[in-house]
């Protein structure tokens, strides 16, 4: 997997395709946020704020090598270097690259840069309960679940919970 992808921090060249992504409603059903339409300019003004607050955020794109396509999303947010946490979440962006363990092999090597570049020492998630899916990429890289927060957000016409998960350096460590 290694030879077919690699991450980058994104950058202004990556608006478009991140727009188009975040305007999917069959993309944005998998994550924890709501949909909502998202105009150019809110991306840009998106873009430009985490330019501004890089001390707390990291966003990698995920690029396969073959043809410099951006096809996912990576990040730490909500970093905290006196607490040594951050909040993890990942978007596979292009459809064709879904289920074929890109989401695992990102989410791996995003931890390990937070672990053993950014010195944190936990990292957390939230995820959809009905999302078995992306759960399962989350326990096989180290996450263990942590809890509930009940009927958290409202989506497609209902309440749905979500799944608080971390992993901390310790346990991470122990599945290299």
């Amino acid at each position: 997997m290694l030879e077919k992808y690699y991450l980058r921090d994104i950058c202004s060249s990556d608006i478009k395709t991140i727009h188009t992504w975040r305007n999917d409603e069959e993309i944005v059903a998998g994550l924890g946020a709501v949909y909502r339409y998202v105009n150019l300019q809110t991306e840009e003004a998106w873009f430009a704020t985490y330019q501004s607050n890089r001390s707390t955020q990291v966003r990698l794109g995920i690029i396969n090598k073959q043809d410099d396509h951006l096809i996912g999303m990576s990040n730490l947010v909500q970093i905290n270097s006196l607490a040594r946490s951050a909040e993890f979440s990942l978007q596979i962006g292009d459809k064709k690259f879904w289920g074929i363990g890109v989401g695992k092999w990102a989410t791996k090597l995003t931890i390990m840069h937070g672990f053993n570049n950014l010195n944190l020492n936990r990292i957390y998630l939230y995820v959809l309960a009905d999302n078995k899916p992306a759960q399962a990429v989350y326990r096989a890289v180290g996450f263990l679940r942590e809890g509930v927060l009940r009927e958290a957000v409202f989506k497609e016409g209902k309440y749905k919970d979500l799944i608080v998960m971390s992993v901390l350096r310790q346990e991470f460590n122990c599945i290299e």
